[in-house]
């Protein structure tokens, strides 16, 4: 019992002490790796996959958020906007993929962009049961594209302050709503699926 009252108590510290940033997805180690094959010297098949990115649409400097005040998912007495957050999460992700990998902040400029757009203009999550979904999906990209910007000095502290007080106050009491309530069904109603993306 007093062991595993001191894992909980020092849990947060050695996770903390264990995380190293950036993290999630993609470390230090894997942009070097990728920069060596599509910077330093170019290679197939991976020059190849850094052109698919590199022409989407959405890892264009010249992209363009389109924040809303209320996203709404699943039909009911709001209007759908949803993919207007997922393209955005998409773009900030593929820009900041773009900048770490290439190191050209005009990049990174755009992805903060977006991030602020919606830190500074998103209010709430509406709709069906799919609001569940959108707050466990959408909330997870965001985290990600982020996680890319740590470091950048053009995502200030500000920055950083604002999209992170956006996903405590917006999706994570939606995130933890769902997952002790399960939006009033039974408990395999949903399945992991839900329940995975709102962890």
């Amino acid at each position: 019992m007093k062991l595993s009252f001191l894992l909980v108590a020092l849990g947060p510290a050695l996770a903390a002490a264990a995380f190293v940033h950036p993290g999630l997805l993609h470390t230090d180690a894997d942009f070097k790796r990728v920069r060596s094959k599509v910077v330093d010297t170019p290679t197939d098949p991976w020059l190849a996959g850094w052109y698919k990115l590199t022409n989407s649409t959405y890892a264009q400097a010249g992209y363009t958020p389109r924040p809303v005040e209320t996203l709404c998912r699943g039909v009911s007495d709001c209007t759908q906007n949803y993919p207007n957050l997922y393209r955005d999460a998409a773009a900030a992700y593929a820009l900041g993929l773009r900048y770490r990998i290439s190191g050209d902040t005009q990049y990174a400029d755009t992805a903060v962009t977006i991030l602020n757009a919606w830190a500074t203009t998103l209010k709430q999550i509406w709709g069906s049961s799919d609001k569940f979904l959108a707050s466990g999906l959408y909330g997870y990209q965001l985290a990600n594209a982020v996680e890319l910007l740590r470091g950048y000095d053009g995502f200030s502290a500000q920055n950083l302050t604002a999209i992170t007080d956006m996903l405590v106050d917006v999706f994570y009491p939606m995130n933890h709503a769902f997952l002790t309530l399960h939006n009033g069904a039974k408990i395999d109603h949903y399945w992991a699926n839900w329940d995975l993306c709102n962890m």
